[in-house]
């Protein structure tokens, strides 16, 4: 078993590594040296992607999540599969690239909610979540970031004239039920999952027995001094 330095020192190594190549990715779209045809597009996302790929590592050298690292290599490879290939302009060169990527991000945004509602459940006292419910918040919250998504590219251009949304109503349409899709298959994942197995042993399985207890006894006081103040 890892130590605890040894995983701060993981964790802090995370938090500054990972971010590297899409700070210089960044900085060649600045320039202009994005193979996308639509550069600005390309090099907004590469500038959120410095952002997202920390928040993990950030969650767990603070002690508010304490996210598998198994589970932080498969959520950065996505980013880096869709920030890359981006910059890279696969997308201009792939007709069907555009909607697989949405697909794939909203599953793995669903497999990310299942989780942590499954944690939720498992460790914490006062917090109960139906598993029908935990099907429903799952899919709903999948479905949902596609929709900010969508929102946020309008806002964007809107505001500065981006370009992020250049091709058609259709297109943005065809990656919403792409986003559908990927919510409704971890819907259907998650069904089989929960058929075969209960939400501690699946959770048991993560590796984060240790850690989470604690958070969970936190999470249930802070349930206790919520309703005391009713």
């Amino acid at each position: 078993m890892i130590s605890e330095e040894t995983e701060r020192k993981i964790d802090l190594a995370c938090l500054i590594l990972l971010p590297l190549s899409f700070m210089v990715m960044f900085l060649l779209g600045f320039f202009g040296y994005a193979m996308n045809k639509n550069h600005e597009y390309a090099t907004t996302v590469q500038f959120i992607s410095i952002f997202v790929v920390m928040v993990l590592p950030f969650m767990r050298i603070k002690r508010i999540f304490y996210a598998p690292y198994w589970f932080i290599f498969v959520m950065t490879a996505n980013i880096y599969m869709f920030s890359v290939l981006l910059f890279l302009g696969i997308y201009d060169r792939i007709w069907w690239w555009d909607h697989f990527s949405h697909w794939l991000s909203s599953l793995l945004v669903a497999m990310i909610v299942f989780i942590a509602l499954l944690i939720i459940e498992n460790y914490t006292e006062r917090i109960t979540i139906p598993k029908s419910m935990l099907l429903f918040l799952t899919f709903m919250f999948g479905l949902a970031l596609g929709c900010i998504w969508e929102m946020w590219e309008a806002g964007m251009d809107g505001a500065f004239g981006a370009g992020m949304m250049i091709y058609s109503v259709h297109d943005t349409l065809n990656d919403l039920w792409m986003d559908f899709f990927g919510a409704l298959t971890m819907v259907v994942l998650g069904i089989v999952i929960l058929h075969f197995k209960e939400p501690a042993e699946i959770v048991g399985r993560i590796g984060l027995d240790h850690k989470m207890r604690s958070i969970g006894k936190k999470w249930d006081r802070r349930c206790d001094g919520l309703r005391r103040n009713k």
